[in-house]
């Protein structure tokens, strides 16, 4: 990608877990003293300037909270499931197939961001970008909205 078409990331945007069952937005605690001119939350209408991410801000529950159900069948919560020993399997499938199996969603993040932009520093750490992704321990990858993702989520 080129360096004039990078979209750098801040808090509230959106970001979804390929396991997880829904989006959510991402957050910093303490800003890095850098602000966007752009709104960074691509649903938004109002003009609010929000402090911009670096590769750092991946804590759980300070920067990702969560997204929704887990659905990873590597994630200890979803690898026994009481429903299904009790009840076979049809009851997991029908949970599955209801939008409402796999476990809570709590990741445990493995390491910073990744593909972030290097050439430009956020508080002596290298930007995020709608490019980065996040790795989580129970086996989702996280990645960052793009302006037309949270658009059609939002006509759903």
């Amino acid at each position: 990608m080129g360096e004039e078409n990078k979209v750098y990331t801040c808090r509230l945007a959106k970001a979804k877990c390929d396991k997880g069952t829904m989006s959510n937005y991402l957050n910093v605690k303490t800003d890095h003293g850098i602000v966007w001119e752009k709104t960074c939350d691509p649903g938004s209408t109002n003009d609010d300037k929000q402090p911009l991410m670096n590769a750092c801000d991946y804590k759980e529950g300070d920067n990702v909270v969560h997204f929704g159900r887990c659905n990873s069948y590597t994630n200890p919560g979803n690898i026994v499931d009481l429903e299904e020993i009790l009840f076979g399997p049809a009851i997991t499938i029908s949970k599955h197939l209801m939008g409402c199996g796999g476990c809570k969603c709590k990741p445990i993040l493995i390491d910073v961001w990744e593909n972030v932009d290097k050439t430009h520093l956020v508080g002596g750490v290298p930007a995020l970008t709608q490019d980065s992704t996040l790795y989580c321990r129970n086996g989702g990858t996280i990645t960052i909205m793009t302006q037309e993702e949270v658009e059609a989520e939002s006509k759903k």
